[in-house]
């Protein structure tokens, strides 16, 4: 008897866990498409009124985001790009920037949305001289506002959903195991 409720009792616990787990995946998510948008905003200004190339901003913002332990993903990503583009390896930037973005940004809470419009922004860089650069730069900052306001407005619903699912589950699967 002891046994049962003690199991009972894990079983909620844990399924409450993977409930608040999945909760802060969504809030990780929202700070990680706030932290894209401060990188840009900073990639923006370095290209706009310091005049430094595509390459140098890229190397810049890894520099800067390479102290930062929640930021790493990103520092390796930036990195990675200034990397490949100084190199000039006969690789276009397109698939240059696709890569990095697999490799190192594929792990984090992003969805396969926020991936594929970072994707596509490498894509837009090719070739463009700096007010081009600048312009898509807006034009990204604008839609990751967009869709961040969209997820800010469903996160705290999401989060809630997450956990209460959570504990609900634990309740169920507690009930058909006694």
């Amino acid at each position: 008897m002891y046994f049962r409720v003690i199991g009972a009792f894990f079983v909620i616990l844990a399924s409450t866990g993977i409930g608040l787990y999945f909760g802060s995946n969504v809030k990780d998510r929202l700070e990680k498409l706030q932290m894209l948008k401060q990188q840009f905003i900073a990639i923006k200004s370095d290209i706009g009124y310091s005049k430094t190339t595509f390459p140098e901003a890229m190397q810049h913002m890894a520099e800067k985001l390479s102290g930062n332990r929640d930021c790493y993903e990103f520092a390796n990503f930036y990195e990675e790009l200034s990397k490949q583009l100084i190199e000039r390896s006969g690789i276009s930037l397109r698939e240059i920037w696709e890569n990095a973005v697999e490799k190192h940004l594929k792990k984090t809470t992003l969805t396969a949305s926020d991936l594929q419009l970072l994707s596509s922004l490498g894509g837009q860089f090719g070739g463009l001289d700096r007010d081009m650069q600048l312009k898509t730069i807006d034009l990204y900052l604008a839609r990751l506002e967009e869709d961040r306001i969209l997820e800010v407005q469903k996160a705290g619903e999401k989060m809630r959903l997450y956990r209460t699912l959570g504990l609900l589950a634990g309740a169920f699967l507690v009930v058909v195991m006694l």
